[in-house]
């Protein structure tokens, strides 16, 4: 699996030994490290693919727009992976909560040993990830959106659509086919040629249609129906099991 990290330090020195020690990890991963001595840079980079790095590691203190005010912008603008703060104050860690850091380091007391085991714990964390969320590229842009936040795929002649987070949808290049491949059996279901759900937003069958928690109305497709209803009281079954 491929990691991509940015790492942003406004002093050149500390940036390097950063980028050196992180490229030096041993690990399954492909590890990418990208540099960035200016915060605005970093920023401008991840405008147009905002979730292409898996972890960002920032200085807290940088000069225009500190580490904390970053983050802050990098989740506004739906930065949804890892961020590990850098700093000499301990005092900064009470303002970074609101962003949802994966760790706060101390650069005093950091040790070479300290960073290659959180930075273990991030590849992990982003390995379990990686697993339970869909990946869609379009355009140079990447989307990564965890399972549970989508309600459906729709085909569209050669383009597919993912909808998700009640109102959102991106559009992309990928056989339905293809898309089925990769969801898990358990929550995601074929309903038309066109269609596959998420159980988890099916509301009522209505018909010849299926109506979704968000209100979106999907045609079923004759030869599907039954399949469907079969499959989704099993799923209703395993849900009551587990509460």
């Amino acid at each position: 699996m491929i990691i991509n990290i940015a790492i942003c330090d406004d002093n050149q020195d500390i940036l390097s030994y950063y980028t050196k020690i992180v490229q030096s990890i041993s690990t399954v991963h492909i590890v990418n490290v990208d540099s960035f001595s200016n915060s605005m840079d970093l920023l401008d980079r991840v405008e147009s693919k905002i979730n292409y790095y898996h972890l960002i590691i920032l200085d807290v203190e940088m000069p225009f727009s500190n580490g904390i005010e970053v983050s802050k912008q990098l989740r506004e603008k739906g930065y949804q992976n890892e961020i590990i703060f850098l700093t000499n104050y301990i005092d900064y860690a009470y303002e970074a909560f609101d962003t949802y850091p994966f760790h706060y380091l101390h650069k005093k007391t950091l040790t070479v040993d300290k960073l290659k085991s959180i930075l273990s714990k991030a590849f992990s964390l982003q390995d379990k990830k990686q697993s339970e969320v869909f990946t869609a590229v379009s355009k140079g842009e990447t989307k990564i959106i965890p399972y549970s936040s989508i309600s459906c795929f729709e085909v569209q002649g050669r383009y597919s659509v993912v909808y998700y987070d009640q109102s959102k949808s991106f559009e992309f290049i990928q056989t339905i086919q293809e898309i089925e491949s990769k969801l898990p059996e358990d929550t995601f279901i074929r309903v038309h040629r066109s269609y596959i759900i998420n159980m988890a937003y099916l509301d009522s069958f209505q018909g010849k249609d299926i109506k979704l928690k968000n209100d979106l109305i999907i045609p079923i497709g004759i030869t599907h129906k039954k399949k469907v209803k079969e499959l989704f009281n099993k799923y209703l079954i395993h849900k009551l099991e587990q509460e």
